[in-house]
């Protein structure tokens, strides 16, 4: 399947947003994912704050020294499957800018939020309904808007912002990001993996060709099991019928294409 493309964005793109970004690279799958942030009011190639290095070193993301910082653009928006803004200002930002991506912007903690009420079966429901496979994440935890309690207060969807406070409101920061990125990481793991066994499911194996009553496969085929007497019989069948047809000049020789 094409990767999901993830879009974060906060305010300098030098503080929550490459947190953001460099924590989802580690976590996810390149072959499933790809990351990327940007800033609404970014100071273009601008490094990272120091205290956020700090944190980042801690854990691991040592990548996040060689960030700097980009202008949200529309490009940026409508190449992304999946925005994530550090606040609600930042997600009515980015809509602003264009309005149809209402439906694939979120906080990071809305996020978090509305997606630990996503079930498997919204997933594959969405993938029956041939939905392009990079939209699922968004629009599963999109069509919940409105049907998931929200929290006590709207500012619980907010990260704050730390850039010129003290190393407290840098932690305090970071918390609140990490807290939400760990849900989130884990339900986009999930659904790169439901939909991974739904390609191969519908996808049809080179076995399929001796069908048997009551073993239907999942892509509405019947699935070949070698070890299934009768379908060992039936197969027998085919093939004595097709070597008498072939030996009395019914049955044409399969020509081999001209290179």
């Amino acid at each position: 399947m094409d990767p999901l493309n993830i879009l974060a964005v906060c305010t300098g793109n030098i503080c929550r947003s490459p947190l953001a970004e460099y924590h989802l690279k580690d976590a996810l799958d390149p072959h499933d994912f790809t990351i990327s942030s940007a800033g609404t009011h970014a100071v273009q190639n601008g490094r990272v704050s120091d205290p956020q290095i700090a944190i980042a070193r801690r854990l691991g993301l040592t990548n996040i020294v060689h960030h700097k910082a980009t202008q949200l653009t529309r490009r940026h928006i409508a190449q992304a499957d999946l925005i994530l803004t550090a606040t609600l200002g930042h997600r009515r930002s980015t809509v602003q800018i264009l309005p149809s991506a209402s439906v694939k912007t979120f906080t990071i903690r809305e996020f978090a939020h509305l997606c630990s009420h996503v079930r498997e079966q919204d997933i594959t429901e969405l993938i029956t309904n041939r939905l392009p496979l990079a939209k699922v994440a968004a629009t599963a935890v999109h069509q919940l808007r409105g049907h998931v309690d929200p929290p006590d207060s709207s500012n619980d969807y907010n990260i704050s912002d730390p850039f010129g406070a003290d190393e407290e409101a840098y932690e305090r920061s970071a918390d609140q990001l990490l807290n939400a990125l760990y849900i989130v990481e884990s339900y986009l793991t999930k659904v790169a993996s439901v939909v991974q066994q739904s390609t191969v499911q519908q996808s049809t194996p080179l076995n399929t060709a001796f069908p048997t009553e009551g073993n239907p496969h999942p892509s509405g085929k019947h699935s070949y099991d070698p070890l299934n007497p009768e379908q060992l019989r039936m197969r027998e069948q085919v093939s004595r019928r097709m070597r008498e047809q072939l030996s009395q000049g019914k049955l044409p020789m399969r020509r081999r294409h001209a290179k």
